[in-house]
C-alpha cells in the first residue's frame, strides 16, 4: 500500500509543480494589481491542477498498481486467493485515501479557490468603481459620502492616487461647509436664541408609559413650545390603555398646545417667524401622516444655515420624518451605480397562491447591504407578472430597483395571513419596498408600473409582500443557478420545495445523486484501475527505463480521456433514476442497490485475478 500512494503521490507532485508553472508562465487574462499579481498567478496554477487531478491520480494509481503488483505477484496462482484478498485490502486503503482527496477537490478546494481568485481578479475593478461612484457623489454634493468611498478603496489598494485625491478634496470641501456657513440673525430676542435651546432627548425606555409622556408634554407646555407639547401628548395618547388614568389630563394638553399653535401662527414678519411657520408646516404633516412632505420640510430648515441644523426642533421632527419614510420609501442615491457590486443575477421562480393565481418573480441582479448580512438588499430591474386563477395573464409589475427586507410575520394579522397563505411555522417574509425618492429634491421619485391586461397603468401599490419565507428566499437567490457550490444539506432542502417555487425536482435531484453518490463510484473506478494494473503489471525483475517517462503524458491523457466517459455515463445513470421514479427517496434506494452491485461485481473482478504459472 506504501508504494501504492508513494508512486500515486510523485506523480500528483510532479503534475502540481508542472501546474504551478503552467499558471506563472501563461500570460495573464484579467488585469490585477502589481501587489496581487504573483498570488494570482499561483491560484491560476492551483485551478490547474485541481482541474487535472482526477486524471493526475488515476495515472499515477495505474503506474503504481503495475509496478507493485509486478514485484510481488506470489502467491495468487489461483482465484480469489488469500493473497489476492490482502491486495485487496491494500486497494481498498489506498483507493479511500485517493477517493476521499478528489471528493474534497469537488466538494470544497476548486469552489474556494476559484472564489478567491475571482475576488482577486475584481479587486482592481472594485477600486475603480468605488472611486467612480465617489466623484459622482462628489460632483452631486455628497461629499461625506463621496469621502467614505474614496476610505473603502484606499483600503483595498492603499496605493491609488485616484482614491487619495478623492478623500483630499471630499474632505476639503466638508471643512469649508462646516465654517464657511454663517447665518446673520437680523430679528432675534434673548429668548429666542437657538443656540442656547437644548435639544430635546428621545429616549425610548422613558417613552413606554403614557404618564411620563404626560410629564414631558406638561413641561414643554409650561415652557410654551407648543410643538413638543402636542408631540408628546399626542404620544401619550397613541399608547394609552382603557384603564389609563391619564387619558382625560393629555387629551387637554393636546387640544390646549394645537389651539396655541393655531392662535400664534401668524404670517411671518420676520425670519424667526418664517422658520417658525415652516416648522409649524412641517409638523401639520407629519400629524396627518404626510410624512415624506414633512421630511423634505425639516431637510430643508436643516440645510438653510448653521443655526436651524443645531435647531433642537429641526433636529428632532426630521429625524422622526426620515424615520417614518424610511419605512415606506427608500433613497434613490442609495441604487447609484449598484450593479456594479451584485452578488446574484438573473434569478427568477414562481409561487403559486390558494385561489389558483400565480406571481412569476424575476430580478436581474441583486446587491447586499454592506455589514447587514444579507438582510437588505437591493434588486434591480424587477419583474413581476401575475397569471390569474383562469391561467390568463393579469398584470405586470415592474420597477427599475427594490429595497428588499425581511418583515416579521407577528406584524401582519391574521386576515392577511390568511389571504396571503403565510403559514404560522414562517418568522420573516420578504417584504420590497417599490416605490424610491430623492433624498433632497422632492420633484425626485420612481414609483412601480402595474400594467393590466385591459390596458389600465396604475402605480400602486408601492410595496410587495412575497408569502414565503426570508429563508426560503435567500436560499432561492443562493442555489438556483449553483447547485453544484451549496451544501449537501441545503440541496436536499431545495429539492423538496423546488415544485414550490416553479422548478423540477428531477433537475436538481439529479444533482444531488451525482454528488452524495461520486465517491462510490470513484471507489469502483480505482478497484477497475488497479485490475488494469494487475493485468498489465511489469515483470518481477523489470527495471525502470527512462523511456517509459515518455509514455507517461499519454496515460495521462488516456486517464483523463476515461475518467470524463465514465463521469458522463454516471451522470446519465442518474438522471434514469431520479426521472424514472420521480422521487428523490426511491431514486436514493435505486441508486445505492445498483452502485453497491457494480462495487461488489468490480472487487469480484479484482480478486478473481491470478498469476499465470
Amino acid at each position: 500500500m506504501k508504494k501504492i500512494l508513494g508512486i500515486s503521490s510523485i506523480f500528483i507532485a510532479l503534475g502540481f509543480i508542472i501546474c504551478l508553472v503552467c499558471g506563472f508562465a501563461i500570460p495573464l487574462k484579467v488585469e490585477v494589481t502589481q501587489k496581487a499579481s504573483a498570488l494570482y498567478k499561483f491560484l491560476q496554477g492551483v485551478e490547474y491542477f485541481l482541474t487535472y487531478m482526477p486524471g493526475l491520480m488515476l495515472t499515477g494509481y495505474v503506474v503504481s498498481c503495475m509496478v507493485h503488483f509486478g514485484k510481488n505477484p506470489e502467491g495468487s496462482t489461483d482465484r480469489f486467493s488469500a493473497a489476492m484478498l490482502n491486495r485487496f485490502k491494500q486497494v481498498m486503503i489506498s483507493a479511500l485515501i485517493c477517493t476521499a482527496l478528489l471528493t474534497l477537490n469537488i466538494e470544497v478546494l476548486n469552489f474556494l479557490i476559484v472564489r478567491k481568485k475571482n475576488a482577486v481578479a475584481n479587486q482592481p475593478k472594485i477600486v475603480n468603481e468605488y472611486i467612480k461612484v465617489g466623484n459622482q457623489l462628489f460632483e452631486n454634493g455628497y461629499y461625506d459620502r463621496a469621502m467614505r468611498y474614496a476610505d473603502v478603496a484606499l483600503k483595498l489598494d492603499p496605493n491609488s492616487k485616484e482614491a487619495s485625491v478623492l478623500l483630499d478634496k471630499s474632505d476639503v470641501e466638508l471643512n469649508r461647509m462646516n465654517n464657511s456657513n454663517f447665518h446673520f440673525k437680523l430679528y432675534q430676542n434673548a429668548n429666542e436664541s437657538l443656540n442656547n435651546t437644548t435639544k430635546a432627548e428621545i429616549d425610548k425606555t422613558k417613552l413606554l408609559k403614557t404618564y411620563e409622556c404626560y410629564q414631558l408634554a406638561q413641561q414643554y407646555y409650561e415652557n410654551e413650545e407648543w410643538v413638543n407639547a402636542h408631540y408628546y401628548a399626542e404620544l401619550g395618547l397613541s399608547l394609552l390603555t382603557s384603564k389609563d388614568p391619564n387619558g382625560d389630563k393629555l387629551k387637554q394638553l393636546s387640544t390646549a398646545a394645537w389651539n396655541n399653535l393655531t392662535e400664534n401662527h401668524l404670517p411671518g414678519k420676520n425670519e424667526y417667524q418664517k422658520n417658525f411657520d415652516k416648522k409649524y408646516e412641517g409638523y401639520l404633516a407629519l400629524v396627518k401622516k404626510d410624512d415624506l412632505k414633512a421630511y423634505y420640510i425639516f431637510k430643508e430648515l436643516y440645510e438653510t444655515s448653521l443655526e436651524l441644523s443645531k435647531d433642537p426642533d429641526v433636529i428632532f421632527y426630521l429625524t422622526i420624518a426620515e424615520n417614518r419614510v424610511r419605512e415606506k420609501f427608500f433613497f434613490i442615491d442609495e441604487t447609484f451605480e449598484m450593479e456594479s457590486f451584485e452578488a446574484y443575477n438573473d434569478i427568477y421562480f414562481s409561487y403559486d397562491y390558494a385561489d389558483g393565481s400565480k406571481d412569476i418573480i424575476y430580478f436581474k441582479g441583486a446587491t447586499v447591504a454592506g455589514n447587514t448580512g444579507k438582510a437588505i438588499q437591493y434588486l434591480r430591474d424587477v419583474t413581476v407578472k401575475t397569471i390569474g386563477p383562469n391561467g390568463k395573464l393579469y398584470r405586470t409589475m415592474t420597477v427599475p430597483y427594490a429595497k428588499m427586507l425581511p418583515v416579521d410575520v407577528k406584524s401582519l394579522n391574521s386576515t392577511t395571513k390568511m389571504l396571503m397563505g403565510i403559514n404560522d411555522s414562517t418568522k420573516n417574509i420578504p417584504y420590497l419596498m417599490l416605490c424610491s425618492v430623492g433624498r433632497d429634491n422632492p420633484s425626485l421619485s420612481i414609483k412601480p408600473v402595474y400594467e393590466y391586461a385591459d390596458g389600465k397603468i396604475e402605480n400602486s401599490p408601492e410595496f410587495l409582500l412575497l408569502p414565503f419565507s426570508y429563508d426560503d428566499f435567500l436560499m432561492l437567490e443562493n442555489s438556483i443557478n449553483n447547485p453544484q457550490e451549496i451544501p449537501v444539506i441545503t440541496l436536499k432542502k431545495l429539492i423538496s420545495k423546488a415544485s414550490t417555487y416553479g422548478y423540477s425536482e428531477q433537475l436538481y435531484g439529479q444533482v444531488f445523486l451525482n454528488r452524495i453518490f461520486y465517491p462510490i463510484w470513484l471507489l469502483i473506478i480505482f478497484i477497475l484501475t488497479a485490475t488494469l494494473g494487475w493485468n498489465n503489471k511489469v515483470n518481477a525483475n523489470q527495471y525502470f527505463k527512462m523511456t517509459w517517462v515518455i509514455w507517461f503524458p499519454l496515460f495521462f491523457i488516456l486517464a483523463s480521456a476515461v475518467y470524463k466517459v465514465l463521469m458522463y455515463v454516471f451522470n446519465l445513470m442518474n438522471y434514469v433514476f431520479i426521472g424514472s421514479t420521480k422521487n428523490l427517496l426511491t431514486a436514493c434506494l435505486f441508486a445505492s442497490g445498483f452502485y453497491i452491485v457494480v462495487f461488489i461485481l468490480s472487487s469480484i473482478v479484482f480478486l478473481a485475478r491470478r498469476s499465470k504459472e
